[in-house]
């Protein structure tokens, strides 16, 4: 049995010795079970943070342009948001629209809002399998 050659990532584009028929890639289980994070799982991450930025002011972005507080916020967090009405399908796919569902649902006693750092790595510890989509 021969071994097949590893693939060699070059300027962007993937290089695989014994041609592109023989290459073998990484698969999900494959991968150790630290790093299986998909890229859905990612990009809610990615945008929990942007969220967290806006909030608190710390990106160039203004509050009012994407989000407003809700003034019913009885339960969980102080920060909670309020979903903008979106008339038309493609603008429920927008970012603001799409964070508010998620932002809404941190719990208060794991979500650490007291700086970045710590609520980065708060969302480490939260499951959002209920808010990742499934084909």
């Amino acid at each position: 049995m021969t071994m097949t050659p590893p693939c060699i990532a070059s300027r962007g584009k993937m290089y695989c010795p014994a041609g592109p028929a023989r290459c073998i890639r990484p698969t999900q289980d494959s991968l150790p079970h630290q790093r299986q994070r998909t890229l859905e799982l990612r990009r809610l991450h990615y945008d929990l943070v942007m969220c967290y930025k806006i909030v608190f002011n710390i990106v160039r972005l203004r509050f009012s342009n994407f989000f407003v507080f809700s003034p019913l916020s009885t339960r969980g967090h102080p920060y909670k948001l309020q979903v903008n009405h979106a008339p038309v399908n493609v603008r429920r796919n927008f970012f603001a629209c799409r964070v508010v569902k998620l932002w809404n649902s941190l719990p208060t006693d794991t979500a650490d809002f007291g700086s970045l750092y710590r609520f980065r790595n708060s969302l480490h510890r939260e499951d959002f399998s209920s808010f990742l989509v499934v084909d």
